[in-house]
C-alpha cells in the first residue's frame, strides 16, 4: 500500500506510517538490484571512512534516503 502510495500519489510522509521495512519498500519502488547496487557503493565508502558498526541499520538509513 505504501508503495502505491509514494508511485501513484506522491506520498512521502513516512513518519505518519509508523514502523515499517524501509529497505522492502525500496526494494518495491526501485527493484532490488538499483537499491542493493546504491546501497553497496554507499557501505563501501563508509567503510572507507570507518564507519563499520550496524550495517544493517544503515541500510534503512539509506532507503530512507532513496526514497525523498
Amino acid at each position: 500500500m505504501i508503495a502505491y502510495a509514494y508511485l501513484l500519489g506522491g506520498f512521502t510522509a513516512f513518519e505518519q506510517v509508523g514502523r515499517f521495512q524501509r529497505p522492502t519498500l525500496a526494494h518495491r519502488v526501485f527493484g532490488q538490484t538499483a537499491v542493493d547496487d546504491a546501497v553497496g557503493k554507499i557501505l563501501a565508502v563508509l567503510g572507507d571512512w570507518g564507519y563499520q558498526r550496524r550495517p544493517e541499520r544503515l541500510v534503512s538509513a539509506v532507503c530512507q534516503i532513496l526514497l525523498p
